[in-house]
């Protein structure tokens, strides 16, 4: 009220006159008047007050009554202050307000604003919950209760209500909570979320969050509330991968919330990374805002010397990687007038808390005006590393140095590992107190700053006389390079001590640099090594091995360290048993599939009885080189030893590689020929493998081996298998029924229909084996001449040349009669028509005239019906009954256009000489000739009109369309001259 009550002008010394003052405002800028009291505004209350403090005392009563001996307690402890008694301590206002007023006050606050629906309201129950939580005791379970429980309310509020009941229960009813939540899980995550696996769990999370629809944010909230070992990684990978779009914004932003107020830092900073990354710029419209609010949090809590605040930090540290990394970039700007400046941008410019972590008292990376990026000083400035400290609240650093060894631990994050080492070097103190764990993880770090810092600290505690055996493997694997010199002169002092222990050969072997691969080749080449520790290097180094990845670092390691256990244990490698060479095979580097077979090369015994499933895992290996390895052993095998692996040389023969069905050919065929009665069972697997689906290529591999290296070898099968392979979908399957055909089924089983059948099959071999049963079978063809025909309809060129050929040789004309001939010309195709009129003029029998000029005379084909005139003069003359029954044919002819000249000729000479035989051709040739004069081309329009006229002169009964008209006489243009009328037609 002091502040804000006017005074007149020209007043110093009063409150409201010092903060004129300060603001650097007139006296007059402000529309001040005298005021009695002021104000404070709480929900569903407003508290007056004024320079008596009277009225104070008596407004707070009113507004809030249950305050009355807090305020009054409040009120002593300000009047038994004494501010001159040094020893009595200021105190802190939060710890006494706290103390006297917050739970009660904040309880009746939400009470009265629990049910607002405006969004400032809204805020503020936020804030009072938050509070409550955060301050509060067991007085607030009720209330907090009943807005946990109010599906009305946002799910912001009631996931932050949640928090606060967590945090204020005891542990029994914390737990007693949490198996309410699990509960009332969806059936797929209750289980799970109970007992585990937490794989389980992070499997069926996505989909449930995905089903919950609207409802997303109460689940997620409801199992960040449950927050145990088996939930927890799945919700952290959701979190990590979820779009940040839609309905998961909600959610998300509600679990920051979560996060922040339960001080959880890996979750916190996992969801801040997510916040700042390149997805969440088009999906949250206030992304600024929750960049900024991260740094805020974690400044606020700086402020406060928070005890959490390194949890935070170092949680908002953690997940970036050295693969969130930018481009640097450097843009210059140009003045109209002035000179032009240079702006840049470091490769982390875009990571707003993170920045301020690491620079926040830096003067070469700072933030820009806008907030949005952090800028360099110059080009170079992020490759800089001065010696100076640069991050923010360093006092807070070293009074938790665990937080800096915490991030040196799990970061994989450079910059992070540059400031966390500088901080460690100024707590010298806390650092030489580190133990040999410690030392170790700090050396096997993959960044040189780190390892550096590591060895400077090791170095001093190496004792040539008894040296630690871990620590010379930590340093001599190192990123530190002068450290690895080091680390190899101290081996090289006393070799024989370290080259016998098996663990420290093996992380020489496994290094992570080249270096010192080489030097533990060399060393082991050249070092005497007993049976004994020779086989114990060699476990070690292989269970390092097994150990690997499959990136293209740990394949190049792999590969060295398999060129030294080869070269350095020629003889001791062989007793390695095939349980071991079968791991070796499980890994996905194919460098450990061909060391594997190196070592069976090696081993003469094992190579000799290697089992199958070692072979098989060999051949199916996607490295040529390994596959070859394996043909190799399996080519050594005697024949007794194949006999007996009969799954073997199937899973060769089938494989999907062709290298090494190609190389197990010739085994096939040396067994076939020693071992028929086990080259006749796999025959009869392979037909038997034909009907499934296989790689490509297998199929016709197949068909080939049992073709060729097995056919001594085909199983013998009757005519319903053999038509089983031949109606397969798998033209493989079919190729081997035509094969089998031909040696296992006999002509006299099938019927005529099946034989012609077989000489449709779209398979050669079929139609092969067809050819030769009608050969077989003359005579039963011929007595079924109509079916035999039958042949001559494949659409295969070859069975009809056949076809054509075996009719001409074997057939005669008392089995090609006219109605088959004639049914032989209705084919559709060309050579089989000729075929036809060839069989027809060869077998021509006067007494069947009649039917061949009428059956042929009906066919559509041109060239048949140009065949048929052959037979008008001979089979039609003199008789004007038939020339109705070949109207369909005349007018066929006739029609064609600039088509069929002979024919016409031929057609109309014999209707035209038939006309004048008898007044019933007459008639009938008169309304063809009528018909056709209007439709026919003009060339022979004339010939018809004249035979027109020749029915017209001779029958005058006969009726034409052709009529005699007078030529019209017109005057001549020449007076007194007259041109002579003619006759026309």
């Amino acid at each position: 009220h002091a502040f804000t009550n006017w005074v007149p002008k020209g007043t110093r010394g009063t409150p409201l006159a010092k903060l004129l003052r300060q603001l650097r405002l007139s006296h007059d800028d402000l529309r001040l008047g005298q005021q009695s009291w002021s104000e404070v505004r709480f929900p569903g209350e407003r508290l007056r007050f004024s320079n008596d403090f009277a009225l104070l005392e008596a407004e707070v009563a009113r507004a809030f009554p249950g305050q009355r001996d807090g305020f009054a307690a409040l009120v002593r402890r300000v009047d038994e202050f004494d501010a001159f008694r040094v020893e009595q301590g200021g105190g802190s206002a939060r710890a006494v307000l706290g103390e006297l007023l917050s739970e009660p006050l904040l309880v009746e606050m939400l009470q009265k604003n629990v049910n607002a629906r405006n969004v400032p309201d809204r805020i503020l129950r936020h804030s009072l919950i938050w509070a409550l939580g955060r301050c509060g005791s067991t007085a607030s379970f009720a209330v907090l209760q009943s807005i946990y429980g109010n599906r009305s309310q946002p799910d912001s509020v009631r996931a932050i209500a949640g928090e606060a009941m967590r945090r204020i229960y005891t542990e029994a009813d914390r737990q007693r909570f949490i198996e309410t939540i699990i509960d009332a899980l969806p059936t797929s995550l209750r289980s799970a979320a109970k007992d585990g696996p937490a794989e389980a769990f992070a499997e069926a999370l996505p989909a449930e969050a995905q089903a919950a629809g609207r409802g997303r944010t109460d689940l997620i909230a409801a199992i960040y509330l449950i927050d145990n070992e088996h939930v927890r990684p799945g919700l952290h990978k959701l979190v990590s991968e979820t779009d940040l779009q839609g309905e998961n914004i909600r959610w998300i932003r509600t679990l920051y919330r979560a996060a922040e107020f339960r001080r959880d830092g890996r979750l916190f900073g996992l969801i801040a990374k997510r916040l700042e990354s390149p997805s969440a710029k088009g999906a949250l419209h206030r992304q600024t805002y929750w960049r900024r609010r991260t740094w805020r949090t974690l400044r606020r809590m700086a402020e406060l010397a928070d005890p959490e605040w390194i949890k935070m930090a170092v949680g908002v540290l953690l997940p970036y990687t050295d693969a969130d990394a930018g481009e640097a970039l450097s843009r210059r700007y140009y003045a109209w007038r002035g000179p032009s400046r240079d702006v840049n941008w470091g490769p982390w410019a875009s990571y707003w808390a993170f920045n301020h972590l690491l620079y926040g008292r830096s003067r070469r990376i700072t933030p820009d005006r806008r907030g949005k990026a952090f800028r360099q000083a110059t080009a170079n400035s992020h490759r800089e590393n001065p010696t100076h400290r640069e991050e923010a609240f360093p006092e807070l650093w070293d009074d938790a140095p665990f937080g800096l060894m915490h991030l040196l631990d799990e970061s994989r994050c450079e910059p992070v590992h540059v400031f966390a080492v500088k901080a460690l070097r100024a707590n010298q103190q806390f650092t030489q107190q580190l133990d040999l764990d410690a030392l170790v993880m700090l050396l096997s770090r993959p960044y040189e700053v780190t390892a550096r810092f590591g060895f400077e600290l090791a170095q001093s505690r190496y004792s040539a006389a008894e040296p630690d055996l871990e620590l010379v493997a930590a340093v001599a694997t190192c990123a530190y390079e002068p450290a690895r010199q080091i680390a190899r002169g101290w081996i090289d002092a006393d070799r024989q001590r370290f080259v016998e222990n098996g663990d420290l050969m093996a992380a020489l072997a496994l290094a992570p640099f080249a270096d010192t691969r080489q030097y533990a080749r060399d060393l082991l080449r050249s070092a005497i090594i007993s049976e004994q520790a020779a086989r114990t290097i060699i476990g070690r180094i292989i269970a390092a091995l097994l150990e690997l990845g499959d990136s293209e670092a740990d394949a190049e390691r792999a590969a060295d360290v398999a060129q030294t256990l080869l070269r350095s244990f020629a003889q001791h490698i062989k007793h390695v048993g095939p349980e071991v060479l079968r791991d070796l095979i499980k890994h996905p580097l194919t460098q450990l599939h061909e060391l594997a077979g190196d070592i069976l090369l090696s081993h003469a015994e094992l190579s000799s009885k290697c089992p199958n499933d070692v072979l098989i895992a060999l051949l199916s290996s996607p490295s040529e080189s390994v596959r070859g390895i394996g043909a190799r052993l399996v080519g050594q095998l005697p024949d007794d030893d194949l006999a007996e692996r009969p799954e073997l040389l199937l899973s060769l023969t089938m494989h999907a590689h062709a290298d090494l069905r190609s190389a197990i050919r010739p085994v096939l065929g040396r067994l076939a020929q020693s071992k028929p009665d086990f080259a006749a069972r796999i025959g009869a697997i392979l037909v038997e493998e034909l009907r499934d689906e296989q790689p490509e290529g297998v199929h016709s591999h197949i068909v080939s081996v049992l073709r060729n290296e097995l056919r001594s070898a085909l199983p013998k099968v009757g005519k319903d298998e053999v038509f089983r392979l031949l109606r397969s979908h798998i033209q493989q399957a079919q190729e081997l029924g035509g094969v089998l055909l031909q040696d296992n089924v006999d002509a006299a089983e099938l019927s005529i229909g099946e034989l012609v059948g077989l000489g449709k099959h779209a398979v050669l071999s079929v139609r092969e084996a067809c050819f030769a049963m009608c050969k077989a079978s003359v005579e039963r063809l011929k007595q079924a001449a109509p079916k035999a025909v039958r042949l001559l309809d494949s659409r295969w060129e070859d069975t009809r040349q056949f076809a054509f050929d075996f009719f001409r040789d074997h057939f005669g004309p008392e089995q090609l009669t006219p109605q088959i001939l004639v049914s032989i010309c209705d084919s559709i195709k060309d050579d089989v028509q000729a075929f036809g009129r060839e069989m027809i003029t060869r077998y021509f029998d006067e007494a069947h005239g009649d039917e061949y000029l009428l059956k042929l005379s009906e066919h559509p084909s041109e060239a048949l019906q140009i065949f048929a005139t052959n037979y008008l003069s001979r089979f039609a003359t003199d008789h004007p009954e038939r020339l109705k029954e070949l109207e369909h044919f005349f007018i066929a002819i006739l029609s064609r256009v600039n088509k069929g000249r002979v024919a016409k000729s031929r057609v109309l000479a014999f209707l035209g000489a038939e006309a004048q035989k008898s007044e019933a051709a007459a008639k009938f040739c008169a309304e063809l000739f009528a018909r056709q004069s209007v439709t026919i081309a003009i060339g022979d329009k004339a010939r018809l009109i004249e035979g027109l006229l020749r029915i017209d002169e001779g029958y005058e009964t006969v009726e034409t369309p052709i009529a005699i008209a007078e030529l019209e006489v017109r005057p001549s243009k020449h007076a007194g001259e007259r041109t002579e009328a003619q006759h026309g037609v």
